[in-house]
């Protein structure tokens, strides 16, 4: 689906990350993380359990890109957009979101025993930076 905002832009973010926790756990926190983040209410999140490269297609960069991403090892993608949003203002909020993430799998399921590591991109000019 390609989203279009008149009179406006449309941030586009993404995140490859491996995390230990299956999706149905991911996806019962991912709400209060959201709202633990305090992130805008028009931030739209699509998370993906594997790297599908077909979700990519429409940009040889990000499938190269998603590719180094599933070779290493990577089990989970999550595409963020928001409306009148810089590209790196979206992947600032879908850091904020992944940090608060991470700390609430570890203390609802996961215990000590959480693994979640990865890389948020964003489109920057003619190519694409990693979220520090």
């Amino acid at each position: 689906m390609v989203k279009k905002i008149v009179n406006g832009k449309l941030g586009k973010a993404y995140a490859f990350f491996y995390c230990s926790a299956p999706k149905a756990d991911i996806e019962k926190v991912l709400p209060d993380a959201r709202e633990l983040a305090q992130v805008p209410n028009g931030l739209e999140l699509t998370l993906r359990e594997g790297i599908d490269l077909d979700n990519f297609k429409q940009d040889f960069q990000l499938v190269k890109l998603a590719q180094k991403a599933h070779e290493a090892d990577n089990n989970y993608s999550i595409t963020a957009t928001l409306p009148y949003s810089t590209n790196k203002g979206t992947a600032s909020n879908l850091v904020r979101v992944q940090n608060v993430l991470y700390a609430s799998l570890q203390d609802k399921f996961h215990k000590d025993d959480a693994k979640f590591v990865g890389a948020t991109i964003y489109r920057s000019g003619k190519g694409y930076s990693f979220m520090e």
